[in-house]
């Protein structure tokens, strides 16, 4: 065991596997060992997380950088005969910023909860162009194939590597070839390898950025734009978020 300061702790294992993990203040745990994470996590599983939101709450920066993002290398490629998928939608924030550019935005979310907040935000801001239906990212099915898709914060959430793989595979399949896709999620920058993270309340999967391009370049997409939006911590781990747009080939 090596301290590495401020309550930080690493541990070694060796056994069936090598593995690193971080015990940070003594509730969270960073570990890059899926059985690990397995053992210690709290949360049943992310989506009764989600479930029980009412509103979607970013840091202001976040909130900032990614709409920056948007605005400069998203939203300049609309049109108003548009038709853009909010997949992962929350409480609508973005469906509400891009709607004004587009024919239409088809908003997509887990919990009925963020959902009904989106409704009334949409309506009572006139917002006439925004649909928004529940959708368990687990089970998931467009029933029309969208001009551009929008998934911001989706994969984060999605710590099983097959799971995420199937899930942009069918992104790929509902967008025309040409369309535009644009992903927001939480990258680890300091370990090679993913990174799961555990605390009594909530749970994560923080992706090595190669990892985390090479699902959507082995599903059809070609990457267009890259930025680095802003940090999060940079102890146990650095943390940041990370904008993409990818293009359907």
């Amino acid at each position: 065991m090596r301290k590495r300061g401020g309550g930080v702790y690493r541990l070694d294992w060796l056994g069936t596997e090598k593995c690193s993990t971080w015990i940070s203040f003594g509730y969270a745990i960073f570990t890059n060992s899926i059985k690990i994470s397995g053992k210690v996590r709290t949360v049943l599983n992310l989506q009764d997380f989600w479930k029980n939101k009412i509103v979607w709450e970013p840091p202001v920066q976040t909130q900032k950088t990614q709409q920056e993002f948007l605005e400069t290398y998203f939203i300049r490629n609309l049109n108003k005969d548009d038709v853009v998928c909010d997949f992962a939608c929350a409480d609508g924030l973005w469906s509400e910023v891009v709607a004004p550019y587009v024919k239409r935005v088809d908003g997509f979310d887990c919990s009925e909860k963020m959902l009904e907040t989106a409704r009334k935000n949409s309506e009572e801001k006139r917002l006439n162009n925004i649909f928004y239906q529940y959708m368990d990212a687990f089970n998931v099915r467009f029933e029309c194939r969208y001009d551009h898709i929008m998934m911001l914060g989706l994969l984060t959430c999605i710590d099983d590597d097959k799971t995420a793989d199937r899930i942009v595979k069918t992104v790929a399949e509902s967008i025309k070839v040409g369309g535009y896709l644009i992903v927001r999620d939480t990258l680890n920058m300091y370990e090679p390898d993913d990174v799961y993270y555990d605390e009594p309340n909530y749970s994560a999967i923080y992706r090595a950025k190669e990892n985390y391009e090479r699902i959507y370049l082995r599903n059809g997409f070609e990457l267009i734009a890259y930025r680095y939006l802003n940090p999060y911590s940079s102890h146990p781990i650095e943390l940041g978020s990370h904008g993409y747009v990818f293009r359907k080939k």
